[in-house]
């Protein structure tokens, strides 16, 4: 059962909710460094030259983008068959430019 505090709290957290946009035309390597300074999983997309929301926009939305992206154009196909081994040797070029 919830208390009368657990409901204020959620009351004031909602009060205190910030929605965030972005512009249709952003680029997506702003998107994603915006969720990822925010510390959001999703975020609307405005039309340009309006307040109108165009669409949400989540993590999962930019993964699937961007798997279909590299898959095809490195396999000419639409299956995702690119191997796990290929993600773990960019992490570890990537690892060992950083220590």
């Amino acid at each position: 059962m919830l208390e009368v505090y657990d409901v204020l709290l959620k009351v004031t957290q909602l009060q205190s909710f910030q929605l965030k946009t972005v512009n249709m035309d952003a680029k997506l390597s702003f998107v994603i460094l915006k969720m990822l300074t925010e510390k959001i999983h999703r975020i609307v997309v405005e039309e340009k030259g309006s307040k109108m929301f165009t669409s949400i926009l989540n993590y999962k939305d930019i993964l699937l983008f961007l798997l279909r992206s590299v898959n095809e154009e490195l396999t000419n196909t639409n299956e995702y068959t690119l191997p796990i081994s290929m993600l773990m040797e960019q992490k570890k070029i990537r690892e060992s430019t950083i220590l």
